[in-house]
Order: structure tokens, then sequence, then C-alpha cells
């Protein structure tokens, strides 16, 4: 579990977007894909796994967050969708 405050869940979300978009072409292509997908299939049956984007795209940025993270909570202030 990562408890935390949206400060930093924005701080995180502004270094993972940037990475994104400075990483040009097929990657930025393919994570925007795969970020669409999962938004998706949370909106629609409340699964946030897909086994595809998963292992490809993910699996890079749950590394970074300690490879164990299944939960990230926050409870101090509103945070932005």
């Amino acid at each position: 579990m990562f408890p935390s405050v949206p400060r930093l869940y924005n701080r995180i979300y502004s270094v993972l977007n940037g990475a994104i978009n400075s990483a040009g072409g097929c990657k930025t292509w393919l994570a925007k894909k795969a970020i669409d997908a999962k938004t998706h299939n949370l909106k629609a049956d409340a699964t946030y796994t897909h086994g595809c984007y998963d292992k490809l795209v993910f699996a890079k940025i749950c590394a970074r967050l300690g490879g164990k993270v299944r939960y990230m909570v926050t409870g101090s202030a509103p945070i932005d969708a």
C-alpha cells in the first residue's frame, strides 16, 4: 500500500507524463494507447488490469514505484482526476 498526499501524486503524474511525451514516436503512442485502454476498462467494468499493456508499459512504472505497490490511497485533500 502506498499512502500519500495529493501533492506527491501530482508530482509523480507530471514526471511520468513528461517521460511519456519526451519518449516520442512509437513509445508515446503505445503509452497513450495503454492509458486510454485501462481508463476505458476501469469505467466500463471496473477492471484495472490489462494483460498486454501491464507487461509492455506499466511494468516499468510499477518497478520504479518499488515493484509491489497494489494500492495508492490518499485521504488528506481532493485529488485531480
